[in-house]
């Protein structure tokens, strides 16, 4: 996984910018940020890449990973932890699916569903993340899926 540790990052207990694909997946954003997040963040979409690249993604596009900010409630968002990732589009070598325009709405899991309603399903059963919203969840994320991992995983047999 390529790497570089980043400087101390205000509430990020493990700061990194990545620096090449995670799982042979490459994350890249439209304005040239680097993709700065949680190390613990890095290693699910490493680990999700095999299942993205069963799809033929190789590329996603994020608008956001580590940002600032507070939920509704005022509490630090997982974007503020470096926990959460917002995906946009997903490309293979031939074609560019966007959130907003190729993910059905209210369509169940099923094999002939939309390439990206697949992904989320496939996404989902991992359970890699506490949260997965899709346009599904809210009016909030009608153009992105919204990844995030849990502030501390549950030990193993929990």
């Amino acid at each position: 996984m390529p790497f570089e540790e980043a400087a101390p990052t205000r509430g990020v207990d493990l700061p990194i910018v990545v620096l090449g694909p995670l799982g042979g997946v490459e994350y890249w954003a439209s304005d040239r940020r680097p993709l700065l997040l949680d190390c613990r963040l890095a290693v699910a979409l490493h680990e999700i890449g095999p299942i993205l690249r069963g799809h033929g993604v190789v590329r996603a596009r994020f608008s956001g990973a580590y940002v600032l900010r507070t939920t509704r409630s005022g509490r630090p968002s997982r974007h503020a932890r470096g926990l959460a990732i917002d995906v946009h589009d997903l490309a293979t070598v031939d074609a560019t699916f966007s959130v907003k325009q190729h993910f059905a709405r209210n369509t169940p899991c099923a094999p002939d569903a939309p390439v990206l309603n697949r992904v989320a399903c496939d996404l989902s059963s991992t359970q890699l993340f506490r949260e997965l919203l899709t346009p599904d969840y809210d009016r909030d994320h009608h153009d992105h899926f919204h990844l995030a991992i849990a502030d501390d995983p549950a030990p193993s047999g929990s």
